[in-house]
């Protein structure tokens, strides 16, 4: 009896591990205090620059398919949801724009004499990514880079990094498995996660 039970478990066992390595909340590191501020940021504008990747690399074993893990369309989704989730820490999204790669942000078109423009911008872009792939699953990683600035003074007043990661299975076997993809729901953790660093900062309160 033993003997049958002990390979289903280390099956099992072996697809957790799979998954626990492979993909991961996003995480907030190096975030730092650049500038002091006299009071919290209520009311903040916030940009996503599309792919300005410093680097990306892909490894892959033989003929393989790299499975859609959602990351084209990350960014939007990131804009989409920015409003509610900083809501919730008592923040005003008043603009979320998209901005697609190579093009320079336009900071020349915030009227600042307005009061009902914001204060403050976010920044968010990816710096750097990781594609591993095989026949069994497909890995996507990115590590992404957040800066908020006072639009005042145009100095950065708080930055981070954010290292994320995805996977995908694509065999018979896992891709029956739960997958981490660049969803809704990632985007969303990844912008708690961001708000969460900025209130400990007392950026935000």
């Amino acid at each position: 009896m033993m003997t049958k039970t002990i390979p289903v478990k280390i099956l099992m066992l072996s697809f957790i591990l799979i998954l626990s390595a492979c993909a991961y909340a996003p995480n907030v590191h190096n975030a730092r205090v650049l500038s002091k501020i006299d009071m919290p940021v209520k009311r903040m504008m916030f940009v996503y620059r599309d792919l300005q990747m410093k680097k990306h690399q892909r490894y892959s074993r033989g003929n393989v398919t790299i499975a859609d893990v959602g990351f084209e369309n990350f960014g939007p989704k990131l804009v989409d949801n920015v409003s509610d989730v900083f809501f919730k820490y008592g923040v005003t999204i008043e603009t979320s724009v998209l901005y697609p790669a190579g093009k320079k942000i336009d900071y020349q078109s915030i009227v600042l004499e307005d009061d009902n423009k914001p204060l403050y911008l976010m920044t968010v872009f990816p710096l750097k990514g990781k594609i591993t792939a095989n026949r069994h699953s497909t890995r996507v990683s990115y590590v992404f880079n957040a800066v908020v600035m006072n639009m005042k003074s145009r100095k950065a007043i708080w930055t981070a990094k954010i290292d994320t990661g995805t996977w995908k299975g694509q065999d018979f076997l896992q891709r029956h498995l739960p997958s981490t993809e660049y969803d809704k729901e990632y985007a969303i953790q990844l912008l708690d996660s961001l708000a969460l660093e900025m209130k400990k900062a007392k950026i935000i309160q």
